[in-house]
């Protein structure tokens, strides 16, 4: 049953960072949507091997240098 709900959340983030990619192509600067690409891929980085983890959590880190420019200037 745990590998059945593993499965089903990485269906659900995978299609969440897919989604937030599309939003991001039309909208760059949507922090709304950028914090929602930093979750997946945080959410993702978990079912990855260390070396793949480490390059999507310092994806997360190039996200969040944009989400906080965008947040205070908005």
């Amino acid at each position: 049953m745990e590998m059945q709900n593993d499965f089903d959340r990485l269906l659900f983030f995978e299609h969440a960072r897919k989604t937030a990619e599309t939003t991001y192509a039309k909208d760059p600067l949507d922090a709304e949507n950028l914090t929602r690409w930093g979750g997946a891929l945080l959410e993702l980085s978990q079912f990855q091997s260390v070396t793949e983890s480490k390059k999507m959590i310092s994806g997360i880190v190039l996200i969040t240098s944009i989400v906080i420019p965008a947040k205070r200037f908005s």
